[in-house]
């Protein structure tokens, strides 16, 4: 807590003397957000007392070096005096919640969640004063019949003086409470005005540790958005072996069947790989030639991964629309002149050709893209000779008339280098 007039109040009487303390504004971060102190009596519903603080800023904190201490309500026991002080450790993330596990008084009560911290202070159930320290020396004060020093009041953190405590923030100390009532603070711990009696409420205790879900103060939370596909609404001429990829604005939980996709109005079956905001969908076969495809993103399927709720899911379905490149027609390539190949693909050569061959050639050792061979077959009618060498065919006629199919194969890629095809021999010799 930060230091300003009239929000850290002590009573105390002497001779018909009241003297008010020094005042605190109201913590930018940690706070104490639950005390309960009837652990283990009659009707309590956990076996033991606890302390829970709650981080309401908007940035992590240290607390390693920082303490609980505890003094009676109205007695002469100085902050610590009764227990040494509890030693805290760790950073408290926003909205993030922390245990500290105090004595107990019987053996009534469900065990507590695994506290973050354990002290041995036996608290009261009905009154008393938990101070948040920064410091793990104990106060030499109990802000009533030993008022606090501005010094001592500048290293506590947060105040809650409960029931008939004569030390407390704002005008008044929060209401009496007993072997089943804690004092919660409201807002779930975010409420801070410095007034004890008004920040806080009497009822069941409901002990939170730092594994409990956060819940951040003062966050607006936006619903998840698709911020980008690939290919995009209305592209074209997509490659029947492109990825698609859907990004998302912020980290996603994705439920199974949170997509569909269809081409030609037939499901594709894809392998999704990435997030937690780009995932990649990889088509298990190439997409048909020319189709028009359609990617379906089902918004209730989609969740942030926020703890601050709602929004969680997409508004609404995600509809992308697309159309596969359509293949085509394969003729004999001009020399040296880039061709994609994908699956098989093949050109054949004139039918009446006089003494004249063709070579396709598949540069640098016929492989593809992707790294994969690059197989070539020929099919010949009439008299010729069929050369292999290297990763070229040849074709020399023996005859006046002849035919002959070359086709390429490149099974699950495609040939980005250039092929071409190019005539090798003219009148029975070799050019």
């Amino acid at each position: 807590m930060r230091r300003v007039a009239g929000a850290i109040g002590c009573v105390v009487v002497a001779g018909g003397l009241a003297a008010v303390a020094p005042a605190q504004a109201a913590s930018p971060d940690v706070v104490i957000s639950q005390v309960y102190g009837g652990g283990g009596s009659t009707g309590a519903p956990y076996a033991n007392d606890f302390v829970e603080l709650f981080n309401r800023g908007p940035n992590a904190v240290s607390m390693t070096g920082w303490s609980v201490q505890y003094a009676s309500a109205t007695g002469t026991g100085n902050f610590g005096s009764s227990a040494a002080p509890t030693v805290l450790s760790g950073t408290l993330q926003p909205g993030q919640h922390y245990l500290v596990q105090m004595a107990s008084g019987g053996a009534v009560g469900a065990p507590l969640p695994t506290a973050d911290a354990v002290g041995s202070v036996a608290m009261s159930a009905t009154a008393g004063k938990v101070a948040l320290v920064t410091t793990t020396t104990a106060l030499a004060c109990n802000g009533g019949s030993t008022p606090c020093t501005a010094g001592q009041l500048a290293l506590i953190r947060d105040l809650v003086g409960y029931g008939s405590a004569n030390f407390f923030e704002g005008p008044g100390p929060t209401g009496t409470l007993s072997n089943i009532t804690a004092a919660l603070r409201g807002a779930n711990g975010c409420t801070d005005t410095d007034d004890n009696a008004a920040d806080f409420s009497v009822g069941v205790p409901v002990p939170r540790n730092t594994g409990a879900t956060p819940t951040p103060c003062n966050v607006a939370d936006s619903a998840p958005s698709v911020t980008g596909t690939t290919p995009a609404d209305g592209a074209t001429d997509v490659p029947a072996d492109a990825a698609l990829s859907v990004t998302f604005s912020e980290a996603v939980t994705l439920d199974d069947g949170w997509f569909t996709l269809t081409c030609a109005g037939i499901p594709v079956a894809l392998s999704i790989t990435g997030g937690p905001t780009t995932f990649t969908l990889d088509p298990a076969a190439s997409l048909p030639a020319g189709a028009a495809c359609q990617l379906v993103v089902l918004g209730a399927k989609v969740h942030d991964q926020d703890a601050v709720d709602p929004p969680d899911t997409l508004p609404a379905d995600v509809v992308v629309e697309f159309a596969v490149k359509a293949q085509s027609a394969v003729n004999p390539p001009p020399a040296d002149a880039p061709v994609v190949v994908k699956g098989a693909q093949s050109f054949t050569t004139p039918r009446k050709v006089k003494k004249r061959g063709v070579t396709v050639i598949v540069p640098k050792g016929g492989k593809t893209s992707a790294g994969l061979p690059v197989t070539a077959s020929v099919k010949a009618k009439g008299k010729v000779k069929v050369i292999r060498k290297g990763g070229a065919v040849s074709v020399k006629p023996r005859g006046k008339k002849w035919r002959v199919t070359v086709t390429l194969s490149a099974p699950g890629s495609e040939i980005t280098e250039p092929f071409s095809q190019k005539v090798v021999y003219k009148n029975g010799k070799r050019l």
